[in-house]
């Protein structure tokens, strides 16, 4: 990795990091506040009313018993995978093909830089925002149930279990994100493709929670890895979890590393 090369894509991309990472903090401290005012009868008496496929397929059924089960299931399971989705895909894109796209890279190869300490500090810088956002909806998390919840004990343990987790799989979506990247020369085609794998699996796990017949789904989409109703509970196998993310997203990114290296650039 090179430093100076790091502190400067930092800068660049510093805003929009925090801007995701305090937009997930301060929307979670907002569920977390209106969780008191919501009665468990009330919300069985909603769950009721919409469809099954509906409310299997976003975990609306998976409990209100306490404050991390009721984070796992409303924020956690859909808008907090959809934040930190277009984080990783856009980013990733913006770091290596958008560079190449418009000529930018050819500053980098003059540098006394190799290519691949240039991918390795990349890497970095997006996994960077990545651990900021998830550090920020964290700290939002654990000031909310400090300031909103007096009458229950917070799992701080099984929430910090369940954010370790996101971010490996989202070591995972950057590294699908990254190898796009550093394959195409052209940002959209990048920004396109790793975008439309991840909605292809987020919609297979969708299908596979919806459809008894076609739960098979679910073996081949990698969202079958990131269930935060499942992560919570005492039987969850997360040693196992935790290290197949990790070896699948440094695979991910030592293949993107190397292919950035021998592939031929046009500068």
């Amino acid at each position: 990795m090179n430093g100076a090369l790091y502190q400067k894509m930092m800068k660049v991309h510093a805003k929009a990091m925090f801007s995701y990472g305090i937009g997930s903090a301060l929307y979670l401290l907002l569920i977390v506040s209106v969780y008191p005012s919501i009665s468990g009868t009330e919300m069985d008496q909603l769950m009721e009313q919409m469809p099954q496929g509906f409310v299997d397929a976003f975990n609306l059924d998976q409990g209100m018993g306490t404050l991390l089960d009721f984070l796992s299931g409303k924020f956690y399971g859909l808008l907090f995978v959809i934040i930190l989705s277009v984080y990783c895909i856009m980013t990733a894109s913006q770091l290596v093909a958008r560079l190449v796209d418009r000529g930018a890279i050819a500053y980098l190869l003059s540098m006394p830089v190799s290519r691949a300490a240039i991918a390795r500090t990349q890497m970095f810088v997006l996994l960077s925002g990545l651990v900021i956002i998830i550090g920020c909806t964290m700290f939002g998390g654990i000031i909310g149930a400090a300031l909103f919840i007096k009458d229950e004990p917070f799992a701080l343990g099984d929430f910090a279990k369940l954010n370790l987790v996101a971010l490996l799989f989202f070591y995972v979506i950057s590294g699908i994100a990254f190898l796009f990247s550093a394959i195409m020369n052209d940002e959209k085609k990048a920004l396109a493709y790793s975008a439309s794998l991840v909605l292809l699996f987020y919609v297979l796990d969708l299908v596979a929670k919806i459809s008894d017949q076609l739960d098979w789904l679910q073996y081949v989409t990698i969202f079958t890895m990131f269930n935060p109703v499942e992560i919570i509970k005492p039987d969850y196998a997360f040693g196992l979890v935790v290290f197949g993310l990790a070896i699948a997203g440094t695979i991910l990114f030592a293949l993107a590393v190397r292919i950035f290296t021998k592939k031929d650039l046009s500068v």
